[in-house]
C-alpha cells in the first residue's frame, strides 16, 4: 500500500509548528489533518490548534512510518524523532 506524506502547519497554543505525517489517503480535509495531529502526537491532544494548513510533501518516498517534522517555533528547530 502506498502512503502519502503531508506537511501540516498549524498554530498550537499560540505558537507556530509543523509536522510531517504519512497517511494511507491521497487527500485530507482540514478536520482530518487536525484529528491526525491529535491522535499521532499525544502532546497535541489537549492544546488549542488553529490555522491548520497542509500540503503533500514534495519528492516523497513510499514509507509507512509517521514522524515529527521540523518545527517553525521561535525556540528553533526540533530534531525528528
Amino acid at each position: 500500500m502506498s502512503h502519502d506524506r503531508f506537511i501540516i502547519s498549524f498554530i498550537a497554543d499560540g505558537q507556530p509548528d509543523s509536522r510531517v505525517l504519512a497517511t494511507d489517503t491521497e487527500t485530507l480535509t482540514t478536520e482530518e489533518a487536525e484529528a491526525l495531529l491529535r491522535v499521532t502526537f499525544t502532546e497535541l491532544k489537549s492544546v488549542k490548534i488553529s490555522d491548520v494548513k497542509f500540503r503533500k510533501e514534495p519528492g516523497q518516498t513510499k514509507r509507512n512510518t509517521m514522524f515529527r517534522g521540523i518545527s517553525n517555533s521561535r525556540n528553533g528547530c526540533r530534531s525528528p524523532t
